[in-house]
């Protein structure tokens, strides 16, 4: 007869959704593990986020909970994770499945249908669903990811953020209890992201789905999730509170993870003696809250500073040397669906320009003209003077260096240190000066060290960091990035966006899609909003990016400081405010006694 204690245990694991039992893991060829020792427990009804730095072992620690590690992924696997009770190396991924909804970090790898509907079908297809329940599943998972114009319009023609909601769709339509998502709003929209955290609270609030995902929406985390893992090198370094973990001024720095612009700001307050607690506001209206407060005790009132209104049509930035002249550029699809309508638009040297909108706005397709790659419907492209239409894209790629959504769309060679090469070697240049580039990517991108490794053994963060590299190494007069910072911790986003700028003040000119609009804030001078295939705003960013009510027309997250610096307007705040060193000067100011009316 079974002892009391050993019925109690085995009762208690069949209530836990989720278990990690002396977990370790280490892929095939790799020096050392990339998860160590974990032991962790999920039970149900959870909203658990998974952040880290690139490569902390993320997407490798989410992909033992569906079995793809170990069955898929070779290497060696030590200690146990039950779901729902069952030891996944005892279970086929299939059998799985019914248990575990997997959305990979790469969309791409999990879209098979040839159209949208036919795709969200694929898997309650393959589980014998009924009719009747299939075709409900799937209008719901297409209407909840605002999918519902592409039902009939094949994958390969949506854009990087539309596919990353069809590889949602396709979960969500197999009404797993245990939903893993990697990464899943890394290419949306502020409006896609929120589509989807909003169907995560939802389906969290029916009691019948336990939700694990990666990010690195620091916010979003704070304000919603359950619980927090930061995972770094492996290993579990934090399990708990996602407030008490970000509260403190130092603890999400020491793993690169970001922190909202307002808990940064409080830490620098901090550090000038002005802000005194020792915990850090993470919300906005708590930090709205805190300010006032310290300014409130200035001993003698300061005038308050007018408000100047600013036109809505905003002149670019005047700039010496026009690089790129687009006029009345069209561009259809050969399925009909206009992308880009009647743009006309110019860029200039040395200059860093920041290109928003929603997913499916014109952004990349737009971009692709610049190299080649998209050839005008109607109008022209000027690329130095050359008309895209007659230049080949060996003519074009010298001038403009283009970096993909995707990383894994221009990656093919069989190292990182091959790769960086690749272009420079079709340029004709000699190996000391070749080495020497490569060295010089390397470094700036943070891959020192990996020169051997075979890119598809990277995370995609860094697959992305080589992207770039080997578009810097080449140095083209013109570098278009599209997304530079997917899948990167908050660190590398910085030197990456570092690295952009010592680039423009060599006189390069940089144009980047973003939907990180602190990035944007901080180091773009020039900011174009499209819509709908349109640019229906250009110019100065400090103009378009304080202009909160057309940023939320068109779906789009205005900058923490700008919102901090609406609601402090009646202490004298400029109207354009948008960077945190702005809102922390004028602090120190207000506090000094110095702000002007």
């Amino acid at each position: 007869m079974p002892d009391l204690v050993t019925e109690q245990n085995a009762s208690t694991e069949m209530l836990l959704e989720l278990s990690f039992k002396n977990v370790s893991y280490q892929y095939p060829k790799a020096s050392h593990a990339s998860l160590t020792n974990i032991n962790l427990t999920v039970s149900r009804n959870k909203l658990i986020a998974v952040m880290g730095r690139t490569a902390a072992g993320k997407t490798t620690l989410l992909s033992t909970i569906n079995g793809l590690i170990p069955h898929f992924s070779e290497g060696k696997f030590k200690g146990q994770v039950l779901v729902k009770g069952y030891n996944t190396q005892e279970m086929s991924i299939q059998k799985l499945v019914p248990y575990v909804g997997f959305v990979m970090q790469d969309a791409e790898t999990q879209i098979l249908g040839l159209t949208v509907e036919k795709d969200v079908a694929f898997g309650p297809c393959n589980l014998a669903y009924p009719r009747q329940k299939i075709e409900k599943n799937v209008d719901s998972a297409i209407h909840t990811v605002q999918l519902d114009p592409y039902r009939h319009t094949s994958p390969d023609r949506l854009s990087g953020g539309e596919k990353q909601r069809l590889a949602i769709a396709g979960v969500l339509a197999l009404e797993s209890p245990i939903l893993v998502l990697d990464e899943p709003t890394s290419e949306l929209d502020p409006q896609g992201a929120e589509s989807i955290y909003h169907t995560l609270l939802q389906l969290k609030q029916t009691g019948k789905h336990t939700i694990l995902f990666s990010t690195h929406d620091s916010q979003f985390v704070i304000d919603k999730a359950d619980e927090l893992w930061v995972i770094d090198q492996g290993q579990i370094v934090y399990q708990g509170s996602p407030r008490d973990f970000f509260c403190d001024p130092d603890l999400p720095r020491q793993y690169s993870l970001q922190v909202p612009m307002i808990s940064d700001l409080f830490r620098r307050l901090k550090a000038d003696g002005i802000y005194t607690k020792s915990v850090l506001p993470t919300r906005l209206d708590s930090a709205v809250e805190e300010i006032r407060s310290i300014l409130k005790n200035q001993i003698n009132p300061l005038p308050i500073v007018s408000l100047s209104s600013h036109s809505s049509e905003d002149p670019p930035p005047v700039k010496h040397k026009k690089v790129i002249d687009i006029h009345d550029l069209s561009y259809s699809y050969d399925t009909g669906r206009q992308a880009v309508k009647n743009v006309s638009v110019s860029f200039y040297e040395g200059e860093i320009v920041g290109i928003i909108g929603r997913n499916g706005a014109g952004k990349t397709t737009l971009l692709k003209h610049l190299n080649g790659l998209l050839k005008p419907t109607s109008g022209r492209v000027l690329v130095d003077g050359l008309d895209t239409r007659q230049a080949s894209i060996e003519q074009l790629s010298s001038r403009v260096g283009y970096v993909f959504q995707n990383p894994d769309h221009q990656i093919f060679s069989s190292s990182v240190y091959e790769e960086i090469a690749f272009g420079l070697l079709n340029l004709g240049i000699d190996r000391v000066a070749l080495d020497q580039r490569i060295q010089e990517a390397l470094q700036h991108t943070g891959l020192i060290g990996k020169e051997k490794i075979h890119p598809f053994n990277l995370s995609k963060g860094e697959r992305q960091k080589l992207a770039i590299a080997s578009v810097l190494a080449i140095k083209p007069q013109i570098i278009v990035i599209d997304e530079p910072t997917t899948g990167l911790d908050w660190e590398g986003s910085v030197t990456i966006m570092e690295e952009i700028v010592k680039l423009k003040e060599k006189g390069h000119t940089l144009i980047l899609i973003t939907h990180n609009t602190r990035l944007a804030a901080e180091y773009m001078e020039r900011i174009i909003i499209m819509e709908n295939g349109s640019i229906v705003r250009d110019g100065k960013a400090n103009m378009v990016l304080s202009d909160l009510n057309f940023l939320r027309e068109h779906a789009l997250l205005p900058p923490q400081i700008s919102l901090l610096a609406e609601q402090l307007k009646e202490y004298g705040v400029p109207p354009h405010v948008i960077k945190l060193e702005e809102m922390l000067e004028f602090i120190r100011k207000y506090l000094r006694g110095s702000v002007c009316s």
